[in-house]
């Protein structure tokens, strides 16, 4: 298990070199030499390439190298004791050429606390996966294209905070 919060040793991807440890992804994802570096949860490496791709990451202003997690600018990780690897626990996506849909992989991220997107371009509903987002405390997600159906699944999550 992750540490209680207050306890918990937070990274920011950009100041440590991290690998993804996965037999999930594809061979283009994964970084070539993982030797000697911190390891992400596979599922968390996935999850974060879905989000890259469905919202055309390829065109955002500041591009993430899916092989070189250290360019992951607004991914936050936490090491998890109890699996030794570490977990995606924000996602502070703000980027004026993020567009597309937010994909059901999303709510694979059982440690993400942090969700905040802001992208004009991001449209359709949120993936019903969100109902498995249970340690979500913060949402934050500003786009004008989103379906007001959103509010039925927010309101299964509880653990938000106002």
């Amino acid at each position: 298990m992750l540490k209680p919060f207050c306890k918990m040793l937070f990274f920011t991807i950009s100041l440590f070199f991290i690998s993804c440890n996965s037999d999930l992804l594809t061979e283009d994802i994964v970084p070539e030499d993982t030797s000697g570096l911190l390891k992400i949860d596979s599922i968390d490496c996935r999850v974060i390439a879905d989000l890259y791709y469905a919202l055309n990451g390829d065109e955002w202003t500041t591009k993430w190298d899916l092989k070189d997690p250290q360019t992951w600018a607004g991914v936050t990780i936490a090491f998890d004791e109890g699996h030794d690897v570490y977990r995606v626990i924000e996602l502070r996506l703000h980027d004026r050429k993020m567009h597309g849909v937010i994909p059901q992989s999303v709510g694979e991220l059982k440690y993400l606390h942090t969700l905040d997107i802001l992208g004009p371009g991001i449209k359709g509903e949120l993936p019903d996966s969100f109902r498995d987002l249970k340690a979500l405390r913060y949402l934050g997600i500003n786009s004008t294209f989103l379906n007001s159906s959103i509010w039925g699944q927010i309101s299964e999550l509880k653990g938000l905070e106002c």
